[in-house]
């Protein structure tokens, strides 16, 4: 046990002020017989080491062991209820990123969590903003062609825009300067 402590004493000793921290939280209403909320003018700004007052108090002449005891409280339940939330969310959205139905590379999990590795990142190495993907990402896999299919047909359709768009029509070969001008 003392070669754990020796070893890892920052961490241990990190452990138990948490610990402190938690316990005097739980039991503020033991610890303190004064109600944080409740102001007495006539004590309004005594010094740490009052009798009754071991930090003193406010302007308003509110205990101020009461009131950093219970806002320990409301921090404590802030923090877990903000846990609580990131991983849900973040369990649903690695559920979806893993599911092996959907998992394809481009699709939109696969690009949100690719911009939320960037994010986090932070610029660097001349990169400032998001990564862009050229249209052709967007239409990596054809759909099935399947006779009369609408999936098929729309994105014959998408294809064809895109070709004529960017110069890459059949047997039709645009100058630079004609495709400027579209």
């Amino acid at each position: 046990m003392t070669r754990f402590i020796g070893r890892h004493g920052r961490g241990v000793l990190g452990l138990i002020i948490a610990a402190l921290v938690l316990v005097a939280a739980v039991a503020a209403p033991l610890l303190v017989a004064q109600d944080p909320l409740r102001s007495d003018f006539a004590v309004g700004l005594q010094p740490p080491g009052t009798p009754g007052h071991p930090l003193g108090t406010d302007q308003l002449g509110r205990d101020l062991l009461a009131r950093v005891l219970y806002g320990a409280r409301v921090a404590l339940f802030i923090g877990l209820c903000c846990v609580l939330l990131t991983a849900m969310v973040g369990g649903l959205a690695g559920l979806l990123a893993g599911d092996p139905l959907r998992a394809e590379e481009g699709s939109a999990t696969d690009r949100i969590a690719d911009a939320a590795r960037r994010l986090a990142e932070g610029p660097g190495e001349g990169r400032t903003s998001l990564p862009q993907h050229d249209d052709d990402d967007l239409h990596r896999d054809e759909p099935e062609h399947e006779e009369g299919h609408p999936a098929s047909k729309l994105w014959e359709v998408e294809r064809r825009h895109e070709r004529e768009r960017d110069g890459h029509d059949e047997g039709a070969c645009r100058s630079p300067e004609r495709r400027l001008s579209h």
